[in-house]
């Protein structure tokens, strides 16, 4: 089961139906399992997909909506924060609710320099700007293992991302965070 930390946003009395949970890099690998599992408990989903997703880009934005029945499916550039805003409902935060948190599993393709940078940083930091401009107060980071002794591009930028995610909780202690580092 996937269970949300009990400080923060979540408690024993929210339901899952309560929470949404916005998920980016939701048509990879491990992504679609994720964005599967918190739709099959009943978690308000929205999948933030690129218009050609998935694994290689092999997927259209009418497989990706097929896929990912009882989720809203939204498409945009993770490369561009505003574009990440359109993940986020305006009226659920003027509606008052504080439950909506963010799982990024977005992972670079080539892991060098330039790439490593624009996704596994720059992208996830405009997740995490966009999340918290529309009340996120929890994100979850799939990290990796590797990261404990960085040596390759993309090792560095999820670290430095942990830290931003670090520096987010000290300033605003209503926030939390999750860092999952899968094995290989």
């Amino acid at each position: 089961t996937m269970d949300l930390p009990s400080q923060g946003i979540y408690d024993s009395n929210v339901k899952p139906s309560d929470v949404r949970v916005v998920i980016f890099g939701s048509t990879g690998y491990i992504g679609r399992y994720v964005t599967k599992e918190f739709i099959k408990q009943g978690y308000r989903v929205t999948a933030f997909a690129r218009e050609q997703s998935g694994v290689g880009g092999k997927k259209s934005k009418d497989d990706v909506v097929k896929d990912f029945e009882g989720a809203d499916v939204r498409f945009g550039n993770v490369t561009d924060v505003e574009s990440c805003k359109c993940a986020f409902d305006t009226e659920e935060v003027d509606s008052g609710r504080k439950s909506v948190v963010v799982v990024s599993c977005l992972a670079s393709r080539g892991g060098g320099i330039e790439d490593s940078n624009k996704i596994d940083y720059q992208a996830t930091l405009n997740t995490l700007k966009a999340g918290r401009e529309f009340g996120a107060s929890h994100f979850v980071l799939l990290s990796a293992i590797c990261v404990q002794k960085p040596l390759l591009e993309f090792q560095r930028a999820k670290l430095k991302f942990e830290a931003e995610l670090q520096r987010e909780a000290e300033v605003d202690p209503s926030f939390s965070f999750s860092i999952v580092r899968p094995t290989a």
